[in-house]
């Protein structure tokens, strides 16, 4: 029987890429360590570049963070995907910091709250078994409701949109209300309350269909975009879980801002 060949894998790590050339206006915002900065520039003129090397001067400058103190934010994975590549090659040796897209940090953050809180929204949440719903997805479930609340409660709706409960648009419509309402933290108490006020019932219909959304939601243990953000931004204004979950960051990078929402 003929031996079989050694094989010895090289783990050595690879050198760092070189840094690129940097313009006046960029070597500023690398140098920048003092506060809150918005880097105001087109397409293509190498915002992701500076961003880049700014994480790589605050973990190798002359006063090094700790990589897991800086979180480097995007709004698509694509670009998530790209800046922790970019990031890496800088910094091969390295532990390379938190980079994620918003969505993808506020289920983390989330979830590990849920792991810990017995007491954070429902038992099926607290135990993990938090899942992040499609827009196909909450569509459909909106729809649902819309038809078995109009059967149960027929005064619910308004008479003019009866024949639209049960048509996919209409769900799709209904779905983006109630996500608008979670990001800008309106309560489905609030939205009944300007609905009544500016004289649309459809807005307080709505608000009554919210409440169960929020009510299903908690017993499936699942969640939407928007309620996501919602409960990561509770989690992060909460001076216990902020620091019980390591949020405390010396510093935050944003690229692609111009993609969000208000």
């Amino acid at each position: 029987m003929s031996k079989l060949p050694k094989v010895t894998l090289d783990r050595t790590p690879p050198p760092p890429a070189e840094p690129p050339p940097l313009d006046l206006a960029q070597r500023q915002v690398v140098a920048h360590t003092a506060g809150p900065l918005l880097v105001l520039a087109g397409p293509g003129t190498g915002k992701t570049t500076t961003i880049v090397e700014s994480v790589v001067e605050r973990l190798t400058g002359s006063a090094p963070l700790n990589p897991d103190r800086v979180l480097v934010l995007t709004f698509a994975r694509k670009a998530a995907k790209t800046l922790r590549e970019r990031v890496a090659l800088r910094l091969p040796t390295m532990q390379a910091p938190w980079v994620a897209t918003f969505h993808s940090f506020a289920f983390a953050v989330v979830r590990a709250r849920a792991m810990r809180d017995e007491n954070f929204r429902t038992a099926g949440v607290a135990k993990g078994a938090l899942r992040l719903l499609s827009a196909p997805e909450e569509d459909a479930r909106v729809k649902k409701l819309m038809e078995i609340t109009n059967e149960s409660n027929p005064q619910m709706w308004p008479a003019e949109w009866q024949r639209a409960i049960k048509t996919t648009g209409f769900a799709g419509e209904v779905r983006e209300l109630l996500t608008r309402a979670r990001a800008l933290g309106v309560s489905p108490q609030r939205l009944a309350d300007l609905g009544q006020a500016h004289d649309l019932p459809v807005w307080q219909s709505v608000a009554a269909l919210a409440q169960e959304v929020d009510r299903i939601f908690d017993l499936e243990g699942v969640t939407d975009y928007a309620d996501l953000i919602h409960w990561a931004t509770d989690t992060a204004n909460s001076n216990v879980w902020r620091n019980s979950l390591g949020l405390d960051f010396d510093a935050i990078y944003v690229d692609e801002y111009q993609d969000v929402d208000p």
